[in-house]
């Protein structure tokens, strides 16, 4: 028997819609099993390997040799450069009933669904310079931890991933992007060796921006340099 996975759909810039995603995103968050780019569906999404309680509709079968072949997105442990500026951080106000966190006096607003219910959204992007009010600086991590919102738990920058070759898993850096229509995109990465990740470990920590490592790594080969 042929096990499915479930991905995400794609957002469409809608705010009704979109934020209904997020909100079947996080009736399932307990089955995340990380984000991916698939590149024989050119779909960049967050994949789960069952849906609980969420609506099927919001969600496309994947099926393992998909997955297989697929990148999965990773972070750099240290970076925190996507909490510390122009974060967007937003959270819903069932998943604070959900994972038992504590608001105050953070700014909301209330958003009519698609399916017709209400769901009120919090914005945690107070600090200056858009910095989410959860992120901790000085370890450039979330204070969260795994109760971060589910927006933040599927979101990558896309720069960094990994895919299992012959029982390893390789590493790789995004070199370019093309989006499509319907949701859709075309990515390209380039593997890098063990010693360049670390260069890069390296870099991001000491605060260089993602896409400028990348650039420095893909010079160093006289490569093309890497779009974001």
């Amino acid at each position: 028997m042929i096990k499915i996975y479930y991905a995400l759909k794609p957002p469409n810039g809608t705010k009704a819609y979109d934020f209904w995603l997020l909100k079947q995103a996080s009736k399932a968050r307990k089955f995340y099993m990380g984000t991916y780019y698939i590149p024989s569906k050119k779909l960049y999404v967050p994949v789960f390997k069952r849906i609980g309680g969420a609506d099927p509709r919001a969600f496309l079968e994947v099926k393992p040799s998909e997955l297989r072949s697929a990148f999965k997105m990773v972070c750099i442990e240290g970076c925190g450069q996507c909490c510390e500026r122009n974060s967007n951080a937003r959270i819903m106000e069932s998943e604070v009933e959900q994972l038992g966190i504590e608001l105050r006096n953070k700014p909301s607003y209330t958003l009519k669904l698609i399916d017709g219910t209400e769901e009120k959204i919090y914005r945690l992007d107070t600090r200056k310079g858009g910095q989410c009010a959860f992120y901790n600086p000085s370890r450039k991590r979330c204070v969260l931890g795994k109760k971060k919102p589910i927006l933040c738990l599927i979101h990558y920058c896309t720069a960094f991933a990994e895919r299992v070759e012959g029982g390893r898993k390789r590493k790789y850096v995004k070199v370019s992007s093309k989006f499509l229509p319907e949701g859709r995109v075309e990515m390209v990465f380039e593997p890098v060796s063990e010693e360049e990740w670390e260069e890069i470990k390296k870099m991001v920590r000491r605060g260089t921006n993602v896409w400028r490592a990348v650039a420095e790594i893909l010079r160093r080969r006289n490569l093309p340099k890497a779009e974001s």
